[in-house]
């Protein structure tokens, strides 16, 4: 099975690493926490990413937004697993180093009224 490498964004263990998994629907449940995904391609700063998300996160009963615009208004929720917006038949493609290490830097920690202990979440992500 295809391997991708990308970053995981988990806001419900407070954890932000690079990983490489099996490109595989069953993964992504597994690694976001989901039953049921989406990957909108997103602008994070100033280059484009796909981001692999819960596409029912707003109805959790305590989610956490894991994604701000550069207003800081929320965009995302829940753990986010962030790979390359390049694609090749419509493929998902692994991040380069450069790239993993580009959103890092993207991501901040925030406070919420929910959650005054504060947590990773990505930043500076817009349509």
């Amino acid at each position: 099975m295809k391997k991708l490498f990308g970053v995981l964004l988990d806001v419900q263990n407070s954890k932000v690493q690079k990983i490489e998994i099996e490109d595989s629907l069953d993964e992504f449940y597994r690694i976001l926490n989901c039953s049921l995904v989406d990957m909108p391609v997103r602008k994070i700063g100033n280059k484009y990413f796909t981001i692999i998300c819960d596409d029912e996160g707003l109805f959790a009963e305590d989610y956490k937004i894991s994604a701000t615009n550069n207003f800081g208004q929320p965009q995302l929720v829940g753990n986010l697993f962030i790979v390359s917006a390049e694609n090749i038949d419509g493929e998902l493609q692994s991040l380069t180093d450069d790239d993993a290490n580009y959103i890092l830097k993207h991501v901040l920690t925030i406070f919420t009224r929910k959650h005054p202990e504060g947590y990773p979440a990505l930043t500076q992500v817009e349509y």
